[in-house]
């Protein structure tokens, strides 16, 4: 199986490729490659993808980027973006309100970070490996916890949100099974976009005069 995978928000979840279930229920739409999923009561909705791969002694990433504009402030779930290891095995969550993100159920000893989610959309990211999780925000790492729990039920990666009021904003959903990786930090993206555009200047350059290999734009994404 691939070890990569990625929704760019091009269309539903239940409609890409691979499809991911949608879980419960929500209001959902995809606008301008932005998934925005809200619902003002009732349970929450959230998106599950099963992985044969996913492991925690290989390690799993999974990275989003996404808004937050309203939350549950009293359960303590709000957005979600997680992994389950499998029946008998660890999970773990990473928990995104408007006011922090939090590692707060199944650990040692819960963790939280402040931070305004509502501000923009953030780029986070989770990794696990063996019982210890750690959380990213923009190329930082905000949150590190220690697994303590063996509820899992099977091997996926999961993201939207357990409870309600909820409303919020997804750019993309990437995770990977093939290890626990933490983010090229943004001043080496930056860096490595600036190289990237001088290769493409001089491939433009190159193949104007020379006809030579079709150009290739770089995207800046450090996968």
């Amino acid at each position: 199986m691939p070890k990569q995978y990625s929704y760019e928000a091009n269309e539903l979840p239940e409609d890409a490729t691979p499809a991911w279930s949608l879980i419960g229920t929500h209001n959902e739409s995809v606008s301008k490659g932005i998934l925005t999923i809200e619902k003002p009561s009732g349970t929450g909705g959230w998106y599950e993808l099963f992985n044969a791969d996913i492991s925690n002694i290989t390690g799993f990433t999974i990275e989003a980027k996404i808004k937050v504009i309203t939350s549950d402030e009293v359960s303590g779930y709000g957005c979600i973006l997680g992994v389950e290891f499998g029946a008998g095995e660890p999970w773990a969550y990473l928990y995104l309100r408007k006011d922090k993100i939090m590692i707060n159920e199944g650990v040692v000893a819960p963790v939280e970070y402040e931070m305004d989610t509502t501000d923009g959309f953030h780029v986070y990211r989770f990794i696990v490996k063996d019982s210890i999780c750690k959380a990213y925000v923009d190329g930082v790492l905000r949150l590190t916890a220690t697994i303590n729990n063996i509820q899992g039920n099977d091997t996926l990666a999961e993201f939207g949100t357990f409870d309600d009021p909820f409303e919020h904003q997804w750019d993309y959903v990437y995770f990977r099974t093939d290890g626990a990786f933490a983010p090229t930090s943004y001043l080496s993206a930056k860096r490595n976009m600036l190289s990237g555009y001088i290769s493409y200047i001089n491939q433009y350059v190159r193949n104007k005069f020379a006809n030579k290999n079709p150009l290739k734009l770089p995207d800046g994404r450090q996968w």
